[in-house]
Protein backbone atom coordinates (compact mmCIF):
# COMPACT_ATOMS: atom_id res chain seq x y z
CA UNK A 1 0.00 0.00 0.00
CA UNK A 2 1.17 3.54 -0.72
CA UNK A 3 -0.39 6.76 0.50
CA UNK A 4 0.45 10.30 -0.52
CA UNK A 5 -0.90 13.34 1.25
CA UNK A 6 -0.28 16.88 0.07
CA UNK A 7 -1.12 20.07 1.91
CA UNK A 8 0.02 23.01 -0.20
CA UNK A 9 3.73 22.23 -0.76
CA UNK A 10 4.13 19.82 2.18
CA UNK A 11 4.03 16.22 0.96
CA UNK A 12 3.95 13.03 3.04
CA UNK A 13 4.52 9.63 1.43
CA UNK A 14 4.08 6.37 3.31
CA UNK A 15 4.04 2.78 2.21
CA UNK A 16 3.67 -0.64 3.74
CA UNK A 17 7.38 -1.23 2.93
CA UNK A 18 8.97 1.90 4.42
CA UNK A 19 8.41 4.54 7.09
CA UNK A 20 6.62 7.78 6.26
CA UNK A 21 8.67 10.66 4.87
CA UNK A 22 7.58 14.31 4.77
CA UNK A 23 9.20 16.99 2.60
CA UNK A 24 8.59 20.35 0.95
CA UNK A 25 7.78 20.12 -2.77
CA UNK A 26 8.99 23.65 -3.43
CA UNK A 27 11.03 23.10 -6.60
CA UNK A 28 14.29 23.92 -4.81
CA UNK A 29 17.09 21.39 -5.33
CA UNK A 30 18.35 19.84 -2.09
CA UNK A 31 22.02 19.12 -2.74
CA UNK A 32 24.64 17.04 -0.99
CA UNK A 33 28.21 16.14 -1.82
CA UNK A 34 29.40 12.53 -1.76
CA UNK A 35 32.88 11.14 -2.16
CA UNK A 36 31.87 8.34 -4.51
CA UNK A 37 29.31 10.06 -6.76
CA UNK A 38 30.09 13.77 -6.36
CA UNK A 39 27.21 16.26 -6.09
CA UNK A 40 23.69 14.84 -5.80
CA UNK A 41 20.45 16.84 -6.01
CA UNK A 42 16.86 15.95 -5.19
CA UNK A 43 14.10 18.27 -6.39
CA UNK A 44 10.40 17.88 -5.60
CA UNK A 45 7.55 19.92 -7.04
CA UNK A 46 3.79 19.79 -6.57
CA UNK A 47 1.29 21.01 -9.12
CA UNK A 48 -2.43 20.42 -9.57
CA UNK A 49 -2.90 16.71 -8.80
CA UNK A 50 0.73 15.62 -9.18
CA UNK A 51 3.93 15.34 -7.18
CA UNK A 52 7.17 15.15 -9.20
CA UNK A 53 10.47 13.97 -7.66
CA UNK A 54 13.81 14.17 -9.51
CA UNK A 55 17.07 12.64 -8.21
CA UNK A 56 20.19 13.55 -10.20
CA UNK A 57 23.95 13.37 -9.90
CA UNK A 58 24.78 9.67 -9.76
CA UNK A 59 24.21 8.64 -13.38
CA UNK A 60 23.63 4.99 -12.44
CA UNK A 61 20.88 5.89 -9.97
CA UNK A 62 19.25 9.01 -11.45
CA UNK A 63 15.46 8.84 -11.63
CA UNK A 64 12.42 11.00 -12.28
CA UNK A 65 9.02 9.94 -10.92
CA UNK A 66 5.56 11.50 -11.07
CA UNK A 67 2.70 10.52 -8.78
CA UNK A 68 -0.71 11.73 -9.91
CA UNK A 69 -4.28 11.07 -8.85
CA UNK A 70 -6.36 9.00 -11.25
CA UNK A 71 -9.49 9.33 -9.11
CA UNK A 72 -11.50 6.56 -7.47
CA UNK A 73 -8.65 5.67 -5.11
CA UNK A 74 -6.22 5.03 -7.96
CA UNK A 75 -2.72 6.40 -8.34
CA UNK A 76 -0.77 6.87 -11.56
CA UNK A 77 2.98 6.41 -11.26
CA UNK A 78 5.21 7.45 -14.15
CA UNK A 79 8.96 6.96 -13.92
CA UNK A 80 11.90 7.78 -16.12
CA UNK A 81 15.24 6.05 -15.63
CA UNK A 82 17.90 7.58 -17.92
CA UNK A 83 19.98 4.40 -17.91
CA UNK A 84 17.27 2.42 -19.71
CA UNK A 85 17.16 2.13 -23.48
CA UNK A 86 15.13 4.72 -25.40
CA UNK A 87 12.41 2.19 -26.11
CA UNK A 88 11.99 1.42 -22.41
CA UNK A 89 12.71 4.94 -21.20
CA UNK A 90 9.28 5.61 -19.78
CA UNK A 91 7.31 3.00 -17.97
CA UNK A 92 3.85 3.74 -16.67
CA UNK A 93 2.06 1.83 -14.04
CA UNK A 94 -1.41 2.30 -12.66
CA UNK A 95 -1.92 0.96 -9.19
CA UNK A 96 -5.47 -0.29 -9.02
CA UNK A 97 -7.47 -0.37 -5.84
CA UNK A 98 -7.92 -4.13 -6.10
CA UNK A 99 -4.16 -4.81 -6.22
CA UNK A 100 -2.72 -1.87 -4.29
CA UNK A 101 -4.65 0.43 -2.07
CA UNK A 102 -3.56 3.96 -2.80
CA UNK A 103 -4.68 7.47 -2.03
CA UNK A 104 -3.57 10.92 -3.01
CA UNK A 105 -5.00 13.86 -1.12
CA UNK A 106 -4.27 17.39 -2.27
CA UNK A 107 -5.33 20.56 -0.56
Amino acid sequence: MIAIERRDRTVSIASSNAPQVTFEADGVAKAKQTIAAGPLATTATANNNAVVINYEGDRMNDFYVTFSSAGNGQLNVSRHLPGESERNDYRRQRLRQGKQKSTMVGR
